[in-house]
């Protein structure tokens, strides 16, 4: 039986200049063809932890203002201990007229105070959270402003209640 040598042909190369032509214009075609969005983001903050000092003990005590948001009513909480301050019940949607009115006083008693805590439930719809964002963040313009005093004890027109939202844990 005889051998066969073969001879070891060169390997041509590749030839990637118009694969690479086809990719760039075909990334092209896509970045002009996306449609562009835009995100719209609500700024809320994360849950702040101190320890009180001694100098703090002697200050006011923080009004800790807290809405409760259930499918059928809102609970106003303040307080550290969470005394129930009010109940915004819900028909077809909730009474935020009523709502606002009641952070209005509220604001004019704790003019330094802008943090709120929202504890949504799961299941209540972003729409509704939204627009409760919007009445306790602050005043709608047909209601005019409300007087408060500045740090320095000036009386001051404002339209923001309380525009410091945070979230609680959602379960």
């Amino acid at each position: 039986m005889k051998r066969v040598q073969r001879k070891n042909k060169p390997v041509d190369r590749l030839n990637l200049t118009s694969v690479l032509d086809a990719i760039f214009i075909f990334i092209f075609f896509l970045l002009l063809s996306a449609q562009f969005i835009s995100i719209f983001e609500l700024e809320s903050e994360a849950p702040a932890v101190t320890t009180l000092t001694n100098e703090k003990k002697d200050e006011k005590k923080p009004l800790n203002l807290t809405l409760e948001i259930l499918p059928t009513h809102i609970i106003v909480k303040t307080g550290m201990e969470g005394v129930v301050s009010m109940t915004v019940a819900k028909d077809k949607e909730y009474d935020l007229p009523r709502l606002n009115d009641f952070l209005r006083e509220l604001k004019k008693n704790n003019s330094t105070e802008s943090t709120v805590i929202f504890k949504p439930e799961a299941t209540i719809p972003y729409d509704d959270i939204i627009k409760i964002i919007d009445m306790v963040s602050e005043i709608p313009r047909s209601q005019g402003t409300i007087s408060i005093l500045d740090k320095n004890g000036a009386p001051i027109q404002t339209r923001i209640l309380f525009n410091k939202v945070v979230f609680d844990t959602v379960i």
